[in-house]
């Protein structure tokens, strides 16, 4: 499975909007870090000023099997696992760990790859406040936090039928799906949970799409989630009536950003990204919502808002069917890598 960079998915453009308001794989050997490789074009970064090119930060992705990181200052690149490695990617809070596949976890300067979660996880997440911390989903369906060198901590053991989890933005909580309870939300420091959407019933178990900015709503998929998505909802993280913010979104959280007070939302139908898809802003309490994007000539996906919520960069193409072999360069002009499948949107992460 290849992951790409958000500009690489279709012949589409990286366009930036100012906001009116704010079987796995067996685990892989340790992989120094390989000779950087040379950009087959100029680097581009080097025509901005060098207080500018100081800030640009790395990006990491996966291509071919191997983790890739690239700074943005200079346009050297290095492959931090040389094999076997997939999506999704992840730096740490700090950029001093790169999280991938099944929750390993490798240094972003290189180094051995470790499993701090004791098994591999089928989802994970970093806590956005404690530098070093990750927590995941175990394949038995128990929930651990660890730090990148472990060991774990078990919150829920396995056998609980958690599915998958989203951190709160202040780290202290986790939202959690599970199997035949519905959405959890479960205290990080002391493991008690209490559930907020209760769901009885497996075959309707929901999918955690995130956290409202401000950690007062729970955001999810209803149940059953499928490839194609579904309504997405959000229920008040102590409980008591959910809110219906959008019929139909695919199940993928990088199609969603917080964006200072609001959530950005990428909706439309169906599962190309290439096709109908426009971006909207919903704030909570009332969940009013207001088309950001606003061009239905063209598709818009990938929302990623600014830290102070003033401004969104998003990719968008003309609304049509993708086509085989449209992409756009990697990082920095160098090789660039095979589109994902439509509806894909495991991107690369972006580290300081």
């Amino acid at each position: 499975m290849v992951v790409v960079v958000s500009i690489a998915v279709v012949s589409g453009l990286v366009v930036v909007l100012p906001l009116l308001h704010p079987p796995r794989p067996t685990r892989p050997p340790a992989s120094p870090p390989r000779p950087p490789a040379s950009p087959t074009v100029p680097c581009p970064s080097q025509a901005l000023p060098a207080a500018a090119r100081a800030h640009l930060g790395r990006v990491a992705w996966v291509q071919g099997g191997a983790l890739r990181v690239v700074d943005l200052a200079t346009c050297r690149q290095a492959a931090l696992v040389g094999s076997e490695a997939g999506p999704p990617v992840r730096f740490s809070p700090d950029g001093r760990w790169v999280a991938f596949g099944d929750g390993r976890v490798v240094p972003a300067a290189g180094g051995a790859v470790r499993g701090p979660l004791g098994s591999p996880a089928q989802d994970w997440a970093w806590s956005p406040t404690a530098d070093e911390l990750l927590a995941g989903v175990s394949s038995k369906g128990g929930v651990a936090i660890a730090p990148p060198g472990g060991p774990a901590r078990a919150l829920l053991p396995d056998g609980s039928a958690a599915r998958d989890l989203a951190f709160a933005p202040n780290g202290r909580r986790l939202a959690i799906a599970r199997s035949g309870a519905g959405i959890q939300v479960l205290d990080v420091a002391t493991g008690r949970a209490h559930t907020v959407l209760p769901e009885p019933d497996p075959r309707r178990v929901p999918e955690v799409a995130g956290w409202s900015p401000d950690g007062g709503w729970v955001l999810y998929w209803r149940g059953p989630v499928g490839d194609g998505g579904g309504p997405l909802d959000a229920v008040p993280a102590s409980g008591g009536g959910w809110v219906n913010l959008w019929g139909h979104v695919l199940p993928y959280p990088d199609l969603l950003s917080p964006c200072g007070h609001a959530v950005a939302i990428t909706a439309g139908t169906g599962t190309a990204l290439s096709v109908g898809k426009q971006i909207f802003l919903s704030n909570p309490p009332a969940w009013r919502f207001g088309d950001l994007s606003n061009d239905p000539s063209r598709s818009w996906f990938w929302p990623a808002c600014s830290p102070d919520g003033r401004w969104m960069a998003a990719v968008d193409t003309l609304s049509q069917p993708e086509q085989p072999d449209q992409t756009a360069p990697g990082p920095c002009g160098c090789s660039p890598p095979t589109a994902p499948p439509a509806g894909s949107s495991s991107r690369a992460s972006r580290g300081p």
